[in-house]
């Protein structure tokens, strides 16, 4: 499909659709052609035609519409309300065409409704064809509708209204209203949330009795559908809200109750009120469904927007959803409308302007660079610096040619266009678009451990951001196809070429892979960010394998740690000591941020945060936009790695502060040389370590802000040249010391990263010495199954191996330092369906001796490690 340059706005909805919005002009009823009967045609479809989908007839495909006669109306009457689920719809056809049918009722239609779990929309339509309009509308409205038949909301009201509703005449419209007037009231309006509303309420909504609905919604309060996922399920309030009288109204109602648009009926009817004022809330239901084909079916609905102003909801989906596919179908087939609404975006902060970013890079890559217009300085400026003198090679140097000669029989995967990949920035030139082609095929034939040599090569020659981008517009690529399992060599290309940025992106995706059914998927992506090999993506391995709900997940995590570990012939602790990454400060601790005429440095806030010092001295928060006069392919490029700076500070944080703390828990201990250069000289964790109180031998000390160290008189301090260094536990320090520090710590206001000085300590008491066991202390407590496994699980706790029915009822925690673990028993609950589970009591809490899990015999506690003890009775207080 060619793709269309224009910014003309139209939306393609049809007459059904805009006759949501009822404050609009209704059609005149328009006159049914009605078709002859035809037996045969009508059993073909029946048996060709009507498919079994989940457990139940589905008669969508069979061709039924309201241009049928009263007899071929009969007919599908007999069919709809006969039917057994469990038979083939072949072997009923058999049965009726040797069946001689009589005259129906609509009375027997309703005894047959009885008896029938479910009632099919295009009865419907069937019922039109043979008692008129007035037959199905009574229906609705005198029955007591029910979520097992033809409930208000369901399939017998869609039908209603998309085969009735337009044949109602304005008279009918009128004498309906003045029938069900009296019932439409808020004190009529169910507030038992698993009892419907009556049909009297969807009547109002679709045939414009505005000012009697107003009221209804107007009474319900804010939070009154938002207590539940499903508290919107039984009422829904959306079919109520579309008849309201305007555009404006529905809006503000659906935003004050946040209520979804979890239909595709739904999003059709949003579109009607609202056009292009409401496509944020559209986009916002997408990227919050997470059944990919509901996903699917609403964000085809928003696709439907031609118009610029769709241009920022279609990428989100296209980045944040379920259906990428369907977003970055409309992105590349209506270029005009992206091109002019990606700007605004794109001169903005965070993920999603990066990605509006890139897009306006791919839209003028394709050529039509002259459909952006009208963009901020900074837009344009990284457009204009990001592929600066990179001028394809089309004569390869020799050291590349070989390769590719080699690779050229590989071939790129159709769902890739090469000349849309960012490009490889290769000794300040770029590849050709068919040796991109090339690499493609290179990447797609490569494994992990067996990368092909013009893979390598690139690697060792192209700059890191240029990887990045290149190979994440692949890995996206890929997810936007649905992440085929044949084709996950797209995920391991992340390892083959992926540098800092790429890690940074890849980890909080395998963090939460496992909840989405996607376990093999992070166990890969495990690899890939061990492929990766720098220090930023060490990190974040080391970060899954210390904090990730997913158990299974942070074991394997910790054992790639082990293996690369032991590789490097270091402890993991020795590992991830040294794989903390500086980022990009000099030896001197000092960055310095270039626009050319200007030049920022960054410097730490009161609370670590870092922020940018300009040449007068004055601080912000965050690089200013570039201007006229700044150098536009250095400020491009200042800005970008500020964002990466920023984004590895920030899990520098997260990640380091579970470890140092984990080091004092466990009596961790540094040599005096590593203690200096791993943690005092290192820019960003001697940062982050200034709010800790450190121990060699007896002494205690703090580092000051310029790298000295102060004891708890304040006093200078010398570090010796040798013995170790640890993180004081508050039971090593006696209460004059925590005075003293607690007192300095409150002068020169500084924050810990964690609790140290304030740590709650627990002891045992005196009948506890000659027990084994802790249960007692915890006797008459509960606690519900998530907030109890959730907070285990955060503290470094270890469910136990589940047993029978894969209830799990014990969870384990090691302690190093002091070769003990705890163990508690509990309840215990079923791995896969917690919710079920009964609240949480601790029967037994235990020590044994060692970390491998081997001994079962529990430690007299009078023998177990103090600070152990404590921390254990800290984590379950």
């Amino acid at each position: 499909m060619p793709a269309d340059e224009s910014t003309k706005r139209s939306i393609a909805l049809d007459d059904a659709d805009w006759s949501w919005a009822t404050w609009r002009p209704i059609q005149a009823p328009q006159k049914i052609e009605t078709r002859a009967f035809d037996l045969d045609d009508c059993l073909e479809r029946l048996a060709a035609k009507v498919k079994t989908v989940r457990y139940e007839w589905d008669f969508s495909r069979a061709g039924i519409s309201p241009g049928m006669s009263t007899e071929e109306a009969r007919f599908w009457l007999e069919v709809m309300t006969t039917y057994d689920r469990k038979e083939e719809p072949e072997k009923k056809a058999e049965q009726l065409r040797k069946k001689k049918l009589g005259a129906i009722t609509v009375d027997a239609v309703k005894n047959a409704f009885k008896k029938r779990t479910v009632v099919p929309t295009e009865i419907v339509a069937a019922l039109l064809a043979h008692f008129g309009p007035l037959a199905p509308t009574d229906m609705l409205l005198t029955d007591k509708p029910g979520s097992d038949g033809y409930n208000a909301g369901g399939e017998f009201f869609q039908g209603w209204r998309r085969w009735v509703l337009p044949q109602l005449s304005q008279a009918d419209r009128e004498a309906l209203a003045k029938r069900i007037r009296s019932k439409v009231t808020a004190a009529n309006f169910p507030t038992d949330p698993y009892e419907e509303p009556s049909g009297e309420f969807f009547v109002a909504a679709s045939i414009g009795m505005h000012a009697e609905l107003l009221p209804v919604v107007s009474s319900w309060a804010d939070d009154r559908f938002g207590k539940e996922d499903w508290d919107d399920a039984y009422h829904v309030p959306q079919l109520i809200i579309f008849g309201l009288g305007s555009g404006t109204l529905v809006s503000e109602h659906i935003r004050r109750l946040k209520l979804r648009l979890r239909e595709e009926a739904y999003m059709r009817a949003w579109l009607a009120h609202t056009e292009y004022a409401g496509l944020d809330w559209a986009s916002k239901t997408i990227v919050e469904t997470k059944n990919k084909d509901l996903a699917a079916s609403l964000a085809g609905v928003l696709a439907l927007v031609h118009a610029p102003e769709n241009a920022g909801p279609m990428l989100e989906i296209a980045t944040r959803s379920k259906a990428p596919k369907i977003g970055a179908e409309w992105l590349n087939q209506n270029v005009g409308c992206a091109a002019a609404g990606l700007g605004e975006i794109a001169a903005g902060r965070g993920a999603l302007a990066e990605a509006a970013t890139e897009r306006l890079r791919e839209i003028k890559r394709a050529g039509f660079g002259n459909l952006i217009g009208g963009v901020a300085k900074n837009v344009a400026a990284a457009l204009d610096a990001k592929e600066k003198d990179l001028a394809p090679m089309q004569k390869p140097p020799p050291w590349l040619s070989g390769p590719l000669s080699k690779a050229v029989s590989l071939k790129a995967p159709a769902w890739i266009e090469p000349s849309q990949l960012p490009h490889l920035d290769i000794e300040d030139k770029t590849l050709t678009t068919d040796q991109v082609g090339t690499l493609l095929g290179a990447l797609a034939a490569s494994t992990l451990e067996k990368p092909h040599p013009l893979v390598t090569l690139v690697r060792e020659r192209a700059t890191p951001p240029s990887r990045d981008a290149f190979v994440w517009r692949i890995f996206e690529a890929w997810l936007t196809e649905g992440a085929p399992s044949k084709q996950k060599w797209a995920l391991a290309a992340v390892g083959l070429l992926g540098a800092d940025g790429s890690a940074l992106k890849l980890a909080p995706l395998v963090r939460a892979w496992p909840g989405e059914s996607q376990h093999q998927r992070a166990v890969l992506g495990l690899d890939v960010l061990a492929g990766i090999g720098t220090d930023v993506a060490l990190m974040q391995l080391s970060g899954i394998a210390q904090k990730v709900k997913f158990q299974a997940l942070k074991r394997r995590a910790g054992g790639c740690m082990e293996t690369i570990a032991k590789s490097r012939k270091m402890s993991r602790d020795e590992l991830e000591d040294r794989i903390v990454p500086d980022g990009g400060f000099d030896e001197k601790g000092e960055r310095t941020f270039d626009y050319g005429p200007r030049k920022f440095h960054v410097v730490f806030g009161s609370e670590g945060a870092p922020m940018i010092r300009d040449d007068a001295g004055a601080r912000k928060p965050d690089l200013p936009k570039p201007g006229a006069k700044d150098d536009a392919a250095l400020a491009s490029k200042a800005v970008a790695d500020w964002k990466l700076l920023k984004k590895t500070l920030r899990d520098v944080t997260k990640i380091q502060v579970v470890r140092l703390e984990q080091a004092m828990v466990k009596g961790r201990t540094w040599s005096v040389k590593d203690f200096d250069t791993l943690v005092v000289r290192h820019p960003l964790m001697g940062n982050l370590a200034r709010g800790i109180i450190f121990g060699c031998g007896k002494a205690t000390f703090r580092i000051a802000e310029d790298g000295t160290f102060a004891d708890e008189k304040d006093a200078k301090y010398t570090l010796p040249k040798t013995g170790t260094v640890t993180i004081v536990h508050p039971l090593d320090m006696p209460q004059s010391t925590k005075d003293a520090w607690g007192q300095i710590f409150g002068d020169y206001e500084l924050l810990p990263p964690f609790a140290q000085l304030g740590r709650a300590t627990f002891a045992l008491e005196p009948k506890e010495k000659k027990a084994s066991d802790l249960a007692a202390r915890f006797k008459g407590q509960e606690w519900g199954v998530s907030a109890f496994v959730g907070k285990l699980a955060r503290r470094g706790w270890l469910h136990g191996q589940p047993q029978d029915a894969g209830y799990v009822g014990d969870h384990s925690k090691p302690f190093f330092s002091a070769n003990i673990t705890a163990i508690v028993e509990h309840t215990g609950y079923p791995i896969g369906s917690r919710e079920y589970a009964d609240p949480q009591k601790i029967e037994k809490l235990y020590f044994v001796s060692g970390v491998d899990g081997r001994s079962t015999k529990a430690l007299k506690l009078a023998n177990v490690d103090r600070k152990a003890l404590s921390e254990v009775l800290l984590d379950l207080t």
